[in-house]
């Protein structure tokens, strides 16, 4: 973390105690303030992160700032320099972004017209304001806007040019934020997230939860953690909004002890009734392997089969995007790896994809990762029918997924309880694979949010299916059925086609089938071509 860079309210305006109750987002609340909401309206650091509980007025913190940098010449040309050498001087232009227009709008009315200059200061050369309903902004009498948008809309339709400062309200699907860092970049801008914990997207939970790590997100920001109990007293000393009494009354609210602290201590926890229970991060999330001479291997290992997968998705701007997923198998069966993954959103690619535009997606991929190695099986979801016939034309061949749910997160939950099944990252360049938003998929994927973010864990389902003849599940044979993770609801075995009389337990050993099919013997060919791992590179694998 920088040290902190604070300005202060400028100290020439000599305003009388009436005149001040008319320019609230300065003096509200007796100029009273918590030490964090302080050090948020006062930083000027490039990036500011507050990851806080509910009621705690973080937003509101967030609300002033934005009226105060838009309204304080004093402090532009202190915030963008470069911009202010020479006239004419930039207008300036705020974005603040909230989930969606119903809450912008309720927002404006609750909290936006309470700290607006008031009164006379409304008409003011440089406080005055007024509120276009229209194209939903604040435009300043001084040429500057604060223009209020969503997380869902395309950048197209956001509004061209510069920006010079972004604040986000509410936890924003990372795959927004390049977007809006690189209209920043033109401008030397600011970025400030203000949201409670509830999700578990990993760009802004590494930030917090991986500080001093080689994982941590946004080194150098200014990061604040604040809780119901840090609302407890000003930093004059006088008692805050919060007691104790008030904060143990609300701790009963909470059916879960995850959800307390995201709500009052403003941490993250786990999700509730998580589906694939036994995936963790740390343990499962590796990095590719380094050859003897220290260079990063994304390749897959010599001997290992490959078979990939592909989910079509929905294809528009808010429906769900295209995904598919290269995993390797080792030639003994005992080792499986995602050594590839990709996720289309919309936000990256910048148009709808038809299933001709996936496939043409995927033959790249494959053919620049694999290149002679090509896919022992490939396998789609068969609701896309036009997929079918669109490979069948260009001479390849895919086969139908095997869609069972029940099999196929049994299957996922047990590779990764017994160490079977890593996801390889680049943290040297992580955009080469979306291994990412695999994990944020399988940490957010819950009973209650089965639809939710699913499409690179579809993928997954569907490629350790097709693999089941290639993995070894003898190692885990011994393991009695009752062990096996229950990961999925009775009702849902009962939406199957052959549901009348299956049980979690006929769906897992129907899967996995007799054990002399499970321990088929491997062609000779089979076993020649695969060599240790470990000795090819002259390293040892470490899981």
């Amino acid at each position: 973390m920088t040290q902190e860079k604070l300005v202060e309210v400028d100290s020439s305006l000599c305003l009388a105690e009436a005149e001040k109750e008319k320019l609230p987002h300065l003096y509200a609340h007796d100029c009273k303030w918590y030490a964090w909401s302080r050090k948020i309206f006062g930083s000027i650091e490039k990036i500011i992160l507050v990851c806080g509980a509910n009621q705690t007025s973080k937003s509101s913190a967030g609300i002033r700032k934005n009226i105060h940098w838009a309204t304080d010449r004093k402090l532009w040309k202190i915030l963008w320099p470069d911009q202010y050498k020479s006239k004419p001087y930039p207008k300036l232009m705020f974005w603040y972004l909230y989930p969606d227009f119903t809450t912008v709008d309720m927002e404006l009315e609750t909290k936006w017209k309470k700290y607006l200059p008031q009164e006379e200061f409304k008409n003011h050369p440089y406080w005055g304001w007024d509120y276009d309903p229209v194209l939903r902004m604040i435009k300043f009498c001084n040429g500057n806007i604060i223009r209020f948008l969503t997380y869902g809309q395309k950048s197209s339709r956001q509004q061209s040019g510069t920006v010079h400062m972004v604040t986000i309200d509410e936890e924003m699907d990372p795959k927004r934020y390049g977007e809006l860092a690189a209209r920043l970049t033109a401008t030397d801008g600011y970025f400030l997230k203000i949201y409670c914990p509830l999700e578990r997207f990993s760009l802004w939970r590494d930030a917090f939860e991986c500080i001093g790590t080689p994982k941590e997100k946004f080194k150098g920001a200014l990061k604040i953690q604040v809780s119901l109990r840090d609302c407890l007293e000003f930093d004059d000393g006088t008692p805050g909004t919060q007691t104790e009494e008030k904060i143990k009354k609300r701790e009963t609210y909470y059916q879960s002890e995850d959800e307390r602290k995201a709500r009052v201590d403003g941490q993250y926890g786990r999700v509730e009734n998580p589906i694939f229970s036994f995936f963790n991060r740390e343990k499962h999330l590796r990095p590719f392997p380094k050859n003897s001479n220290g260079k990063t291997y994304r390749g897959v290992p010599p001997g290992y089969s490959v078979i990939t997968a592909v989910d079509l998705g929905s294809g528009g701007e808010h429906n769900h995007p295209a995904a598919y997923l290269f995993l390797a198998v080792s030639g003994d069966g005992s080792k499986v790896r995602v050594v590839y993954c990709r996720r289309l959103d919309y936000e990256e690619i910048g148009q709808e994809t038809t299933d001709g535009d996936v496939y043409e997606y995927y033959r790249k991929d494959r053919d620049r990762i694999l290149g002679s190695n090509f896919p022992v099986s490939q396998v789609y979801d068969h609701a896309a029918k036009d997929f079918g016939l669109i490979v069948e034309r260009n001479g390849d061949y895919f086969e139908k997924a095997q869609k069972d749910r029940v099999v196929g997160e049994n299957a996922v939950n047990t590779l990764f309880r017994y160490g079977m099944l890593v996801i390889n990252e680049d943290s040297e360049h992580p955009e080469y694979t979306d291994s990412e938003k695999l994990a944020d998929e399988l940490l957010s994927f819950s009973r209650e949010k089965k639809k939710s973010n699913d499409d690179l864990v579809d993928c997954l389902r569907y490629a350790v299916s097709a693999a089941s003849n290639f993995i070894n599940w003898s190692a885990i044979e011994s393991i009695e059925l009752d062990q096996m993770p229950v990961i999925i609801e009775e009702a849902e075995i009962k939406k199957q086609d052959d549901a009348s009389d299956t049980t979690r337990d006929r769906a897992w050993k129907n899967y996995l089938g007799e054990r002399e099919q499970r321990n088929r013997k491997r062609t000779d060919s089979l076993w020649q071509m695969n060599r240790d791992w470990e000795i090819y590179f002259g390293m040892r694998d470490e899981y």
